[in-house]
């Protein structure tokens, strides 16, 4: 699972008739630890194209096809808060949104249950898969000052830092690798960002699974 520079990033998580995977790729879901018991599909940042055909498993595609399947456009909507992803409805197809029928341009929230359209045997559920970033400090981030200590962030071998994934605001988090005497774990000191007021997520993984 790959995110974007946010180290966030969308998914459906769906629930359905399995299709037929080929092997390789059943046997990498079984090397990922953090692999959920349903089939994800990654949204990607910018507009995507779902494909949802009867009888088959939604698929999304970077660019509009030729297909009438395709009748619905996905994109998140990082600015809002919580972040949300825009589903626009087209060619005059419909969607479900937990039991209900969607207006034609929606606003998809974590844990809201998606059926679309003609593949309404498959459940979507919309959650968010977090891959914090923890490391030396990024160069964007250096220069700039933890809200907790007060002290600024410098490329110190032995810095270490948390990266909120929305604002970008750098919160130490030194690991055994600093000094007793100058160790500061400020990401640990509130479990909401300070600048930004979102959740510090430290581990990686989905915000979301539904309990099946």
């Amino acid at each position: 699972m790959h995110t974007d520079t946010r180290g966030q990033k969308f998914c459906l998580l769906l629930e359905g008739p399995a299709e037929e995977a080929p092997a390789r790729k059943a046997k990498a879901a079984r090397r990922r630890s953090d692999s959920p018991p349903l089939d994800p599909l990654e949204i990607t940042e910018g507009v995507s194209y779902l494909v949802a055909a009867t009888g088959k498993r939604p698929r999304l595609r970077r660019k509009p096809g030729k297909s009438a399947d395709e009748a619905f456009v996905l994109e998140p909507v990082w600015t809002t808060q919580p972040p949300q992803l825009l589903m626009l409805t087209m060619n005059g197809e419909a969607a479900l949104v937990n039991g209900a029928p969607a207006p034609p341009v929606a606003l998809l929230r974590q844990k809201d249950m998606v059926q679309f359209g003609s593949a309404s045997d498959c459940v979507a559920h919309v959650t968010i898969y977090n891959e914090p970033y923890v490391g030396p400090p990024p160069a964007d981030v250096i220069g700039k000052t933890c809200p907790v200590c007060l002290a600024t962030i410098t490329s110190d071998d032995t810095a270490r830092v948390y990266v909120c994934h929305h604002c970008r605001t750098p919160l130490h988090l030194e690991g055994e690798e600093a000094p007793p005497e100058r160790r500061r774990e400020c990401a640990l000191v509130s479990p909401n960002c300070y600048y930004c007021g979102l959740p510090v997520v430290l581990e990686k993984g989905y915000t979301y699974r539904p309990e099946l």
